[in-house]
């Protein structure tokens, strides 16, 4: 039987941004699979052997997407 994910809102993360819900499973042992997904849409990807490296890159990953949106908010 294979584990659940874990889903976890943005506060339970620093620095995620505020709307984002993030996902992770341990597919094998030591290796994660992380789902960042917006509210609005958008969602992001990792996999890795240490789980804080992926979520970190979600993370950034994210932050630049809330910049785009920001950015295409203002132009519209």
């Amino acid at each position: 039987m294979s584990k659940l994910p874990y889903t976890h809102p943005a506060e339970d993360f620093p620095g995620v941004p505020t709307g984002w819900t993030l996902t992770y499973n341990e597919l094998s042992n030591n290796f994660y699979h992380v789902l960042h997904t917006s509210e609005y849409g958008p969602a992001v990807e990792k996999n890795g052997s240490d789980l804080e490296q992926p979520i970190s890159r979600c993370v950034e990953d994210a932050k630049e997407i809330d910049k785009q949106l920001q950015v295409k908010k203002s132009i519209n």
